[in-house]
């Protein structure tokens, strides 16, 4: 666990703690350019909502893809062959409370 607050951070809520082995799923293409980015963002989209219907949460951890150096190593780390579009941490996250929502009468002329 990485101290940020120069050791003055309180201590985590208990059950907050990270686990530690967190489930990463890469998604992939086999090919570059817009089809192939679109068809990742299908595959991303279809997976995001299969997880919140099974009760998990994703977070993307965008910057091992935006920085080239560090996505050509995990496409090396991949086997070379396939190009990552998306890292995701999946997991079971704690309750929040739903966003408010306005009544559809208010939005209405």
């Amino acid at each position: 666990m990485r101290d940020y607050a120069a050791g003055r951070a309180k201590q985590r809520v208990p059950g907050k703690d990270f686990e530690d082995d967190p489930l990463l799923l890469v998604v992939c293409s086999y090919h570059e350019g817009r089809t192939a980015d679109l068809r990742a963002g299908q595959a991303l989209q279809r997976m995001l909502l299969a997880a919140t219907a099974h009760g998990l949460v994703a977070s993307l951890m965008s910057q091992v893809i935006e920085v080239e150096e560090t996505r050509q190593e995990l496409r090396r780390l991949l086997g070379g062959s396939p190009h990552p579009r998306a890292l995701l941490r999946i997991g079971y996250g704690s309750r929040a409370a739903p966003t408010p929502r306005l009544e559809p009468r208010e939005l209405l002329l």
